[in-house]
């Protein structure tokens, strides 16, 4: 134990002389990554876009050389309210704006979705097997997936073979 620990000492003392030959002016990856998924406070996100984005331009043309551009991701529910108000604020156009000049680099954050309101609600009230509930959990799966469920793939038969007897 006690080489163990002498080697790696001596391994921590050395190691910032091993690099000495190499090249000092190497790439630096920095990922600037943003969720805006708040739909409720629609004032506060669309400050967040108006502030932000002509940070990055900003810092974009300080440094041509670093290529500079964040990745935003947008909830589907905030989309929509953006563009809801796109006829008032103009705030989508301003963010498509940076998209096409190549500062920002949009994509979907389904994280949250769907909203509470709208989460899928399993009604297991008039289940009785544990079949029936399977069936209920898909139809509620198959609703929120398609918009409705499919009758023939999801319905409960009336009378099952082990019910009809032989």
């Amino acid at each position: 134990m006690k080489r163990i620990s002498i080697l790696l000492i001596a391994f921590l003392l050395l190691a910032p002389g091993l690099g000495a030959g190499s090249n000092p002016s190497q790439p630096v990856y920095i990922y600037l990554y943003a969720r805006i998924t708040d739909h409720v406070n629609l004032d506060l996100t669309e400050d967040r876009l108006r502030h932000i984005l002509p940070m990055v331009e900003r810092y974009r043309k300080a440094h041509p050389d670093a290529h500079v551009s964040a990745t935003i991701l947008f909830s589907g529910a905030v989309s929509d309210a953006l563009a809801e108000r796109n006829s008032q604020t103009h705030i989508l156009d301003f963010a498509r704006d940076f998209i096409h000049r190549g500062i920002i680099e949009p994509g979907y954050d389904g994280t949250d979705e769907p909203t509470y309101k709208r989460r899928p609600f399993v009604e297991l009230v008039k289940t009785k097997t544990a079949e029936d509930r399977w069936l209920a959990r898909g139809g509620t799966a198959e609703k929120l997936l398609t918009g409705s469920p499919q009758k023939s793939a999801l319905a409960v038969p009336a009378r099952r073979a082990r019910d009809t007897g032989p």
